[in-house]
């Protein structure tokens, strides 16, 4: 995969150039239905390096969130992304900014001179403090061609196919899955399924 690079400044809370040339970098207008793939990669200054002095924050303890939207402090973005791989060795994350999302596709409409927008670039810690390292206001042009489909609503949950398989009863289950009822109170639980002899398992124990 091809990927867009961003050196986040996360100090100064600018985009630059790269880790050698602390230039500012300008992000160019985005499209509407565009899925860029960006390869993330956060800059911290440093006294000791030549010539510009910049250095990679290490990503071990991070994890990342793009968000784009149309007005300030709302808890439902048009576009967010926090699922981005972490390579630990090089400290950097990659992953895909989707903007085909429905609640975008709408805002966009069939405008021809673009609307403006906000990114966000936010890191969280291990220990759950979340600091915003990038925001700016960036304009959305309209596209000449239209796709079939738009990606998951980013203000829903989506369950994955291993954790349907494990939470939901299906007409025929997993082979070797039983599934268990629990009693009003929660202290007894009752276990059917069936062992490869033909033998039904049927077991009413306490909870947990």
């Amino acid at each position: 995969m091809v990927y867009r690079d961003l050196w986040v400044n996360w100090l100064e809370k600018r985009l630059q150039q790269s880790d050698l040339n602390g230039g500012e970098f300008v992000l160019p207008d985005f499209n509407k239905y565009e899925s860029m793939p960006l390869r993330v990669r956060i800059l911290a200054p440093d006294p000791s390096g030549v010539p510009e002095g910049y250095s990679l924050v290490s990503v071990a303890p991070l994890s990342l969130t793009i968000s784009i939207n149309d007005t300030l402090d709302d808890a439902t973005p048009l576009v967010m992304q926090s699922t981005w791989a972490a390579d630990t060795t090089l400290n950097e994350f990659t992953g895909v900014l989707d903007l085909n999302t429905a609640a975008m596709n709408s805002y966009v409409g069939t405008t021809i001179s673009g609307v403006l927008a906000w990114l966000q670039i936010d890191v969280t810690q291990t220990g759950g403090q979340t600091t915003q390292i990038y925001q700016r206001q960036i304009r959305i042009l309209n596209s000449v061609t239209k796709p079939t489909s738009t990606v998951p609503d980013v203000a829903q949950t989506y369950y994955t196919a291993q954790q349907t398989d494990g939470l939901f009863l299906k007409p025929i289950g997993t082979p070797g899955q039983f599934f268990t009822v629990l009693s009003p109170s929660g202290n007894f639980a009752r276990t059917f399924g069936v062992d490869d002899n033909g033998a039904a398992v049927d077991s009413l124990l306490p909870y947990p």
